[in-house]
């Protein structure tokens, strides 16, 4: 494998709020990286807890810690975390997870080999409550471009994946601080939808940790988050002159997701009105055809089919 240049500075954010049990594992997971020209930075949302005090030993030049006086959110601490940034290359990752030891090192030889890439992202473990893993394998596979796969689903996953470069990290503006969720998702759309270049390394190199209290886990965030989504999409693909074809194909995905999400909270009405959306989006759609069905005929099966 070529060796990563070391010249090049990556900067780490690690957002955190209340996670003084888990925040150490999530530290040392960088210092155990094998591409060494690194510095975190410590962006604590306001905690209640003793997270200071549990990191108070690492902190150095390299390893800054910055207080939010308010709790501001994950997108916009951020967006804060990058103003404190030195280096080129901006890697996010959750005070939660973990990465694996070659990740950055992989990510760098990545925009070593190709001076056109501006974010790379990376396969990953989805890490449940007993600590089973899951391999997730992100592929743009919806559509032959990635800008329309980008539209019709979040192919890239949690910004604990991510590398991007600082100066394109700011030209788009950060991350969208209004939205309450799927701020990964709208962040990856504008890198693609101005034109920037990403690349993946086919190598799981995150431990993704789910648990009900993220945000994930709160469905009134998720389910406002995928409709401001929507709407931002639907404006992407006029300004974009996107064809009918892929139009179809993108708003039925959409409606198809935001279906399971209310079926997943039990809000069964409302999913299955968005499953009629999917498919008279897009009369393709032959798991939104099935899974009406299901949630018609017999719900149990299709929780089962789920595994929710």
């Amino acid at each position: 494998m070529k060796s990563a240049n070391s010249n090049v500075l990556v900067s780490v954010v690690i957002p955190t709020f209340n996670r003084a049990n888990r925040i150490i594992k999530t530290i040392e997971s960088v210092l155990s990286q094998t591409y060494s020209n690194l510095e975190i930075i410590i962006i604590d949302d306001n905690s209640k807890d003793n997270t200071y005090e549990v990191i108070q030993s690492y902190l150095s030049e390299d390893i800054r810690y910055y207080k939010n006086e308010i709790n501001v959110g994950g997108a916009k601490s951020r967006n804060i975390g990058v103003t404190h940034c030195r280096g080129d290359l901006i890697a996010f990752l959750d005070s939660d997870d973990e990465w694996l030891p070659e990740k950055i090192e992989l990510q760098v030889n990545k925009f070593n080999d190709n001076n056109n890439i501006d974010m790379v992202y990376t396969d990953y473990y989805l890490v449940n409550e007993n600590n089973n893993k899951k391999l997730i394998f992100k592929e743009n596979e919806e559509l032959d471009n990635e800008l329309l796969s980008i539209l019709c689903k979040n192919f890239i996953g949690t910004t604990s994946t991510i590398c991007i470069k600082k100066d394109v990290f700011n030209e788009i503006k950060g991350f969208d601080e209004q939205l309450p969720s799927c701020q990964d998702w709208d962040l990856y759309m504008r890198v693609l939808s101005n034109g920037y270049n990403i690349a993946k390394v086919d190598t799981p190199c995150l431990n993704y940790y789910y648990h009900n209290n993220s945000i994930t886990g709160n469905v009134n965030n998720v389910i406002k988050g995928h409709e401001i989504v929507l709407e931002k999409i639907k404006k992407l693909i006029k300004s974009k002159n996107i064809d009918n074809r892929s139009y179809k194909i993108i708003m039925s995905s959409n409606y198809e997701r935001l279906a399971h999400i209310y079926m997943k909270n039990k809000k069964i009405r409302e999913g299955r009105k968005y499953f009629i959306k999917a498919i008279n989006s897009n009369f393709k759609n032959v798991k939104a055809v099935n899974h009406l069905i299901l949630s018609l005929a017999n719900e149990s099966i299709y929780y089962k089919l789920k595994k929710i």
